[in-house]
């Protein structure tokens, strides 16, 4: 204890130090940084409600809650492919076509009009945000040559999800009274 008397730097892992572990739906942006519509959060309603959520698809599910989106029942209506830490997607039927949601540069990856997309997702990762990238196409998921679901062809950009870590109440103030002691 003595010691910490003389530190002038500390360094911090900022999950559960400064932040609680959990994450928070931000926003939804669609193609060209627009607030996402009815469609697309019918979308990921349907996305977000197998069994078994993921910390995301939790996240995603309740701030679609906040919004008043639909519950995550309410316009599933076709194929459902669970979210596999391997293949970095997941996938559900809404609005009579097929959803892909997962890693921007998975499920982007060959779609139409995905550039501005990654780019984008590259740029709000670099701030730390957390981004999932949401496609959409015609087709329903096809099969990998190891029996897996593949994605989709003819997958279109559809936008992009906006996660961020839950910033622990005392963390601002805490970290304001290390500057004032001269810590960096």
């Amino acid at each position: 204890v003595e010691v910490l008397a003389r530190v002038d730097t500390l360094c911090l892992d900022k999950t559960g130090t400064i932040t609680t572990g959990r994450i928070r739906l931000e926003r939804v942006e669609g193609p060209g940084g627009a607030e996402a519509g009815p469609e697309l959060r019918g979308a990921l309603a349907a996305l977000t409600s197998q069994d078994e959520p993921n910390a995301t698809a939790l996240a995603v599910r309740e701030g679609l809650e906040a919004l008043g989106a639909p519950g995550p029942d309410d316009d599933a209506d076709g194929q459902r492919v669970p979210f596999s830490s391997r293949r970095k997607w997941s996938a559900a039927g809404a609005g009579g076509r097929t959803w892909v949601m997962g890693a921007p540069e998975i499920v982007l990856d060959g779609a139409e009009g995905a550039g501005a997309l990654l780019a984008r997702a590259r740029e709000l990762a670099g701030r730390g945000l957390r981004v999932v990238g949401l496609a959409v196409a015609e087709a329903d998921c096809g099969r990998a040559p190891d029996g897996d679901a593949a994605l989709p062809d003819g997958r279109a950009a559809a936008g992009l999800v906006v996660l961020a870590e839950e910033v622990r109440p005392d963390a601002e103030r805490t970290l304001a009274y290390f500057r004032d002691q001269g810590v960096r």
